[in-house]
């Protein structure tokens, strides 16, 4: 006799009271209510080819977890029952016989701060019928203690009405990815900061692409808006000072051409606000295999006050110059009609005598 169709349940909201099928909040995925599928009598089959189709498949999926190097998962979404099937112990420290083979005992190691953005995320995923995978990356504490940073990517098996019946996922540890690349924001945070704190703007151009790449510190310098200046070769040789633009046109030009590595060069910029600002500017030339450049990058370095002082330093010499040089020519003056006196003393009184 005929039986009644699988009904499973379908996930609630995320924002709508306890779901009857949801991420619970201590990380359990429940499907009240869900009768047993229909039993079903199985085909004939021949007996030899179905054990070396099965011996087959079970060699392909051991060399694709061993592949995968990383904990592999299989979730029953009727009961929330967790088989972990292969690197557990390596991603975490815990062997799957240690476990319950629960989702609440993966989740409750996962980082709070992390679960917290996660759940809602999982719970939308399961939620939308044309959703079959689901990716993120999170923290989950191993049995020494250490949080340990992991790749999770699964995928939902889904019934004829779109409801989730079957989860199926592997989690990889990016622990030292994740370091890297915060130890690379680390170090770039500090280099934005020197170069903002010694006013040094960084510049790289790329001849095979033409694209240019400006640092916050340069746009800073020059003070242009990021968002509303591209960078450009064009827009550098508009802040130049109509004084300087063609000499320091001319001093870029004979570096590029002339198969010198290094290039240095002072010159003014005028900033839209009519600032006008003293510039350290050294680059590089990376040349090609052909000796044709292919990338010129430098730093740009705020040097008014210095020019500033320097100027003031030259002004109070020359000054200083004038000074001494009106001082001797009064002592000239001084002596020349002190001789004229002498002379003239001695002139009258010869003739008195």
């Amino acid at each position: 006799p005929s039986q009644e169709a699988e009904r499973p349940v379908p996930l609630s909201s995320v924002s709508a009271a306890p779901p009857a099928a949801a991420y619970s909040a201590t990380g359990a995925l429940r499907y009240a209510d869900r009768p047993a599928p229909a039993a079903a009598r199985p085909p004939l089959v021949d007996l030899a080819d179905a054990t070396a189709a099965l011996r087959a498949s079970e060699t392909r999926f051991r060399l694709a977890t061993d592949a995968l190097a990383g904990y592999v998962y299989d979730v029953d979404a009727a009961t929330g029952r967790v088989e972990r099937i292969a690197g557990l112990a390596d991603l975490v420290g815990w062997r799957p016989q240690e476990a319950e083979p629960t989702t609440e005992w993966w989740t409750a190691r996962v980082h709070p701060d992390d679960w917290a953005a996660l759940r809602p995320r999982l719970l939308e995923a399961h939620a939308d019928p044309a959703c079959l995978t689901h990716a993120a990356e999170y923290r989950v504490r191993h049995r020494d203690g250490r949080w340990v940073w992991v790749s999770d990517r699964r995928r939902f098996v889904r019934d004829a009405a779109g409801r989730v019946v079957r989860v199926v996922g592997g989690a990889t540890d990016v622990t030292a990815r994740r370091t890297a690349e915060a130890s690379v924001a680390a170090s770039e945070e500090r280099l934005r900061l020197a170069q903002a704190a010694a006013q040094l703007g960084t510049w790289d151009l790329d001849f095979a692409t033409g694209t240019v790449t400006w640092s916050d510190a340069y746009y800073a310098l020059h003070g242009l808006d990021p968002a509303r200046h591209a960078p450009s070769q064009e827009l550098w040789e508009r802040s130049l000072h109509p004084d300087d633009r063609a000499r320091v046109i001319r001093h870029v030009a004979t570096a590029l051409g002339a198969g010198a590595g290094q290039t240095e060069i002072e010159y003014r910029i005028v900033r839209p606000d009519g600032a006008v600002r003293w510039i350290l500017g050294r680059g590089e030339v990376v040349r090609g295999a052909d000796g044709l450049p292919v990338r010129m990058l430098g730093a740009n370095l705020d040097v008014t006050e210095r020019k500033e002082a320097e100027a003031e330093r030259e002004r109070l010499l020359a000054a200083e110059r004038a000074a001494r040089e009106e001082a001797e020519r009064l002592r000239r003056a001084a002596d020349a009609a002190s001789h004229a006196k002498s002379e003239f003393l001695a002139v009258m009184s010869h003739e008195l005598r």
